[in-house]
């Protein structure tokens, strides 16, 4: 798989990834909701 440089970090990332760091205790505490993102980004 190809990686992209992050900005100008020089950290190197898959460009498919799902963001979810807003998931859980931090954000979204509805755990159905966070299930139903994730299986969402694997199809």
């Amino acid at each position: 798989m190809k990686t992209r440089e992050l900005g100008r970090t020089g950290i190197r990332v898959s460009p498919y990834r799902l963001g979810i760091m807003m998931s859980g205790r931090v954000a979204n505490t509805d755990q159905d909701d966070c299930v139903r993102i994730i299986l969402r980004a694997l199809d």
